[in-house]
């Protein structure tokens, strides 16, 4: 009798503890988010306290069974609460390890049913095997990962670097099968040397689909406008936005004034905007006509600032290298059941974006008035600017997406008429029976080879800027 009500308060403590374990995650997420803007978001904060507050009723609930309820009835409620509790997470930890795979094994396997060669080393492999013969190689951090810092500090005051390291070389990701190896030009983008000497014909402002990530430079959106002898700069960066671009245009297109400017805009830039406002710094760039850093005149700075943040960021990976960080990444999902909750859609951030049509409306607005601040810019060296309008993946999988801010930012191209636009979904994607076709494997990512050059050919004809045929 004595071993049975020992094991049935055993019992009673472990799943009391699991609950109150719970609830003190939850007061910590509330209290000290992962990530800053996390502080902002109170969708996530009211998900913590729901998780807070139905772990509190199932304690009292443990609590008024143990005192109040039979020896036998506990025993049954025991049996019965473990095996619910042991089933979901044999589901879970059978949906981590045989299910779930990362986006690089997904990669993986669709190479190997289509018979194309797969680099399954990551990023950082590569970069410990390159680093010995290459002392120029840097993880170059890109802009948008200063904006909750607004830049960085250097001898007591702040910069905030719109470009990378210069002269270097660089890892991207792998969405094709392979790890493309970047050339940093002297302001430290994805641009061959000598271009800058040139007079320049066209330069790309955008994000990541500028800068040409999933494919090597001569099948990126530069390399097919240089293949036309179309002297051309491209000062994309993963992650930029609006407020960032507008940044890159006042600091360096201003400087060089090209003949013609090309702003691509991708349909996640609206909630860049957003994330960029918390920016003080970068707001200048819109709200104050005569900011500027003189970046263009302070590169060395730049490459001070950026390859200690480089080094500081690897010296901080290899401190954990002691346990494998996949793993215990793995062990952390499974022990918050994340595969389960993401089935049944309760987790911290829905992946149904929230609707908040008043901050929407006022972000677009915001953005409207930085590209006309842009095409100015441009225009006043006589120069032309232009804009295109790229699609996500998702509007071409499943459900389609209703492409978010697209009818509204149309519409405001088509009534602004200060510059030339193209659709590319109307261009290019609704035209195709299979728009997947254009991304590596058929599977959300960047553009492969075909869809940088289709989309090249297209703005070069619809802007007439084979200039040298």
């Amino acid at each position: 009798m004595k071993i049975k009500n020992s094991l049935i308060t055993l019992a009673f403590f472990f799943l009391a503890l699991y609950f109150i374990l719970i609830c003190a995650y939850s007061i910590y997420r509330i209290n000290f988010p992962v990530y800053i803007e996390d502080a902002f978001d109170q969708n996530l904060k009211l998900y913590y306290l729901y998780a807070f507050f139905i772990s509190v009723i199932i304690i009292i609930l443990l609590i008024f069974i143990y005192y109040y309820l039979s020896s036998s009835i506990k025993i049954y409620i025991s049996i019965i609460l473990y095996s619910i509790f042991f089933s979901i997470y044999t589901f879970e930890i059978y949906f981590e390890i045989f299910l779930n795979k990362s986006e690089n094994e997904i990669r993986a396997s669709l190479a190997e049913r289509n018979n194309i060669k797969f680099d399954e080393r990551t990023k950082l492999e590569i970069y410990f095997e390159m680093k010995n013969d290459h002392d120029n190689l840097y993880l170059s951090p890109a802009p948008y990962s200063f904006v909750t810092t607004d830049g960085l500090i250097f001898e007591d005051t702040k910069i905030f670097p719109l470009g990378g390291i210069s002269n270097s070389i660089g890892i991207m990701s792998n969405e094709s099968g392979y790890y493309p190896i970047i050339n940093r030009d002297e302001f430290g983008f994805r641009n061959p040397s000598g271009l800058y000497a040139k007079k320049i014909d066209v330069m790309l402002i955008g994000d990541s689909f500028v800068e040409g990530v999933a494919v090597n430079f001569d099948d990126s959106i530069q390399g097919n406008f240089l293949k036309k002898n179309i002297n051309t700069i491209s000062l994309g960066s993963g992650g930029n936005g609006p407020l960032v671009e507008l940044a890159t245009i006042i600091e360096y297109a201003q400087y060089f004034k090209p003949n013609n400017v090309i702003w691509f805009y991708f349909e996640n830039d609206i909630k860049d905007l957003e994330y960029e406002l918390k920016s003080n710094l970068l707001k200048k760039y819109l709200d104050d006509v005569k900011y500027s850093q003189n970046l263009i005149n302070k590169q060395e700075i730049i490459d001070f600032v950026l390859i200690n943040k480089s080094i500081g960021e690897i010296k901080n990976y290899n401190r954990n290298t002691s346990f494998d960080i996949y793993y215990k990444h793995k062990i952390i999902k499974i022990l918050k059941l994340y595969n389960l909750r993401k089935i049944f859609g309760f987790q911290a951030n829905s992946s149904k974006p929230s609707v908040n049509t008043s901050l929407d409306h006022k972000l677009r607005k915001i953005f409207y008035k930085i590209l006309l601040k842009a095409s100015q810019i441009v225009n006043g060296w006589g120069g032309n600017f232009y804009f295109v309008y790229l699609t996500d993946f998702s509007n071409y999988y499943r459900d389609k997406s209703k492409m978010p801010h697209r009818n509204e930012i149309i519409e405001f191209l088509r009534k602004n008429k200060k510059f030339d636009f193209i659709d590319i979904h109307t261009e290019l994607m609704s035209t195709l029976e299979n728009p997947k076709s254009l991304y590596p494997f058929q599977i959300k990512g960047h553009y492969n080879e075909e869809g940088y050059k289709k989309i090249s050919e297209i703005v070069i004809d619809k802007f007439n800027l084979d200039i040298k045929k």
